[in-house]
């Protein structure tokens, strides 16, 4: 019979044997191998933090639905500071009041072609939108209660485009398309000077267009008070202004790469985010720097439909310092969502369904707009009416959602699913894991699950061993035998938290098999 002397100088090698250590929440690496990957194999509905991952949220429709798909929506400011909100889709173009979609398109409404999207510009006090199929349109900031859109150019040359934006004093096409040429896809045409509706050529109101010897289809126009930036489709170009009689320069600063996805440029400060043949870059106005190389480039382009182009949106998120791409995945309608942390140069994915990416600013309210909200004044309103959130002018991360109505990204928080580098706790030999304990803090994380996976060698597919939710001390317990390890921390729809920083393992020697 055994002592129980004897029993314990057994157990207690193989406790001494059992160590922890901690593996961190990296940066999303998708493109790299699993195996000793720095940084984390999967980054789901999170936001890329400097030391592990934030809660993203989800979308909360504000507004009513348009009649047909979202194309864009864009938001304008008048002399007041007041906010109004713009929308297209591919028959109207709507302007939104106390969260109501009112269309004001022109009479007969609109024929945007399949692969076209609207693009919305600010010219002095005026909204422009533009299809490339029909004539360059704009109203009055706020003007839908007096009018709707109206064909803007009243010149003998009235070209229609497929991009615009306002450089300097000038409102500037890209892509054009004219009676007495016809499309000329290379061709940035600007208008006089102060003067949108004035597009024939003259050196007294300084309007003239120049077309790009080089470079391809012009791609996109990026305003600008100081200088435009003209992508092309194998160039970018400075659009500088130098007086008469050139009017324009154009510098190539970056003849290597453009862009083949018009809708991928989105622009914040002096920094231009694009995706480009090769993958995601950041254009500081003098130099294009690769972001995406050895991250998420690859993974990216073996997702992307690239018969979809059209579909893909940006947008930029200034209070988490995002900017995001959503694009259509290769066999299904339902989009995903890229996002690109600026200051920590971090990624993650997120999996939720949307028509397009918008940045807009809230708009204020009526007293009679209020009962959008509630029509219940003693319960129905969770802000004093003296606050400024009535006021709006507070800027959103938003989109046009699955439903085609504005939504903010203030829902409750998504499932986040984030899947740890693979490891192996016990150099050239197999261990068992028994418990894993979430580094994740937060007033309700107590509900996360950990998804142990494995595997022999790196030949083989990972095997599920299960999964365990977080227990009284913080811990999850299972009993996970292999070479190779990989953890899988989720969390729940709703589930409030603040941080995942990564997680502690408790491990021990195997054998050699």
């Amino acid at each position: 019979m055994t002592s129980l002397s004897q029993r314990l100088s057994r157990i207690q090698p193989a406790l001494k044997q059992k160590k922890t250590r901690v593996v961190p929440f990296g940066e999303w690496l998708p493109d790299l191998p699993d195996f000793q990957n720095p940084g984390v194999l999967q980054a789901v509905n999170a936001i890329p933090d400097l030391r592990g991952y934030r809660p993203f949220p989800g979308l909360a429709a504000q507004t009513n639905a348009l009649a047909g798909a979202a194309l864009s929506a864009f938001s304008a400011t008048d002399s007041a500071n007041n906010i109004f909100v713009y929308a297209g889709d591919a028959s109207a173009l709507y302007e939104m009041l106390d969260l109501t979609w009112t269309d004001e398109s022109k009479g007969g409404g609109y024929s945007t072609a399949s692969d076209d999207v609207w693009e919305f510009a600010q010219f002095g006090t005026d909204i422009v939108a533009t299809n490339f199929t029909d004539p360059v349109q704009f109203i009055a900031t706020g003007g839908g209660a007096a009018g709707a859109f109206a064909d803007l150019i009243t010149s003998t040359n009235k070209p229609k485009a497929k991009h615009l934006d306002t450089v300097r004093d000038f409102l500037v096409l890209g892509n054009t398309n004219d009676t007495t040429d016809g499309h000329v896809p290379n061709r940035v045409w600007w208008s006089a000077i102060n003067d949108a509706t004035d597009f024939d050529p003259d050196a007294t109101t300084q309007s003239d267009y120049q077309t790009m010897p080089e470079g391809g289809w012009v791609q996109r126009v990026v305003g600008g008070t100081e200088y435009g930036v003209i992508f092309q489709e194998r160039q970018i170009s400075r659009m500088e202004y130098v007086g008469w009689p050139l009017m324009f320069q154009f510098f190539p600063v970056d003849r290597k790469r453009g862009t083949p996805i018009p809708n991928s440029v989105i622009g914040h400060g002096r920094s231009i985010f694009y995706i480009s043949e090769e993958g995601f870059y950041e254009f500081n106005g003098s130099a294009s720097v690769p972001i995406g190389a050895n991250k998420v480039d690859r993974t990216f382009w073996s997702l992307f439909d690239t018969g979809n182009k059209s579909k893909v949106s940006a947008a930029i998120d200034p209070v988490n310092k995002l900017v995001a791409w959503a694009f259509p995945l290769t066999g299904t309608t339902v989009n995903r969502m890229y996002i690109y942390n600026w200051v920590n140069r971090r990624w993650a994915q997120i999996v939720i369904n949307l028509k397009r990416l918008v940045r807009v600013q809230t708009q204020g309210f009526t007293l009679d707009g209020l009962d959008v909200i509630s029509t219940n004044i003693d319960t129905g309103f969770t802000e004093s009416f003296d606050s400024d959130a009535w006021k709006g002018g507070k800027v959103r991360f938003a989109a046009m959602d699955a439903d085609d109505k504005l939504a903010y990204f203030t829902g409750d928080n998504l499932a986040a699913f984030i899947q740890s580098t693979e490891v192996q706790p016990v150099p050239e030999q197999r261990s068992i894991v028994t418990s894993v304990r979430p580094l994740i803090d937060g007033t309700d994380s107590s509900g996360a699950t950990v998804f142990y996976l494995n595997r022999a060698r790196q030949q083989d597919v990972l095997t599920s061993v299960g999964q365990a939710t977080i227990n009284a001390d913080g811990d999850t317990t299972l009993r996970s035998n292999g070479r190779y390890h990989t953890f899988i921390l989720q969390t729940q729809v709703g589930e409030v938290w603040t941080y995942a920083q990564g997680l502690e393992i408790t491990y021990s020697p195997s054998g050699r098999r």
